[in-house]
């Protein structure tokens, strides 16, 4: 059986890494992406996916060693005033230990991280790793080179490559995967459904479900309603015109029905239909 999961999972990650390497940036490369995830999440920690994903055990299942340390030492203070940087949060390395031979995967975080930022920079040590396995560096032969991933900081202005986009997304489908996603939504409507709703307190609501900063919870939505979109038109497309229209495949609409089979009428209803009362 341990050997059956083992090639499972191996899949899995084969799946996830041809994905990864396809270099994209649609809907409905981001939408693939996320169901490879919730997959490999559900593989890792149990089918019934539940919101905060324990996101050190996903690290630990995949092998991956978690560090703290103070990674911003040079920040110091400098005449007595504190001078502010865009501090580094994380970093993803694997080496070879000079004295075992052993081949270490370690994401290395700054121990002054707030919590919830804690959690974005492990995701994202983790996104490193499957980007990381999807170009193929990692071997054990003798030829094997150590690997440093890029530092990852607090507060980037602007990605510096697509890979920097894909890894983003990557993490926060790791932190709000798509199935939790809808299922937290349809709680927070049956919640709410009395009272005034808005963006702000419904984002504010999920950022408190997933530990995040809010910050982080808003950039997570928006790709995540772009996904909403891509299930609901897979869902409701009748026939190969309508497929046509949208562009996507019939082999990408099975696929998408077979992975969100909770996507029923009610949910339709509850994402994209708002029940107007006339006002006198």
């Amino acid at each position: 059986m341990k050997k059956e999961e083992d090639k499972e999972l191996k899949q899995l990650m084969q799946d996830i890494k041809r994905t990864l390497s396809q270099k994209e940036y649609s809907i409905s490369y981001n939408c693939k992406l996320g169901l490879q995830v919730e997959k490999l999440l559900k593989k890792l920690i149990g089918e019934e996916l539940t919101l905060p994903t324990d996101i050190r055990l996903v690290a630990k299942k995949l092998g991956l060693q978690v560090r703290e340390k103070n990674m911003n030492l040079h920040f110091n203070c400098i005449c007595g005033t504190k001078e502010h940087f865009n501090v580094r949060v994380g970093k993803f390395i694997v080496r070879k230990d000079v004295y075992t031979d052993l081949i270490e995967k370690k994401i290395c975080i700054d121990i002054l991280l707030h919590p919830t930022m804690k959690r974005y920079a492990i995701a994202y040590g983790i996104a490193q790793f499957l980007f990381f396995e999807s170009e193929s560096l990692l071997n054990n032969n003798e030829n094997f080179n150590d690997f440093y991933g890029e530092d990852y900081f607090a507060m980037p202005m602007s990605p510096k490559s697509l890979n920097e986009i894909t890894l983003d997304i990557l993490a926060m489908f790791l932190l709000i995967p798509i199935e939790p996603f809808f299922m937290e939504y349809a709680k927070y409507v049956e919640i709410q459904k009395d009272f005034y709703m808005s963006t702000e307190n419904w984002i504010e609501y999920l950022a408190e479900k997933v530990n995040l900063s809010v910050y982080h919870t808003a950039c997570g939505h928006q790709n995540l309603m772009k996904i909403a979109y891509w299930i609901y038109q897979a869902h409701t497309a009748v026939d190969e015109a309508a497929l046509k229209k949208i562009r996507m495949t019939k082999r990408e609409q099975r696929n998408i029905k077979e992975n969100t089979k909770y996507f029923e009428e009610k949910m339709v209803e509850i994402m994209f239909i708002v029940k107007h009362e006339t006002i006198n």
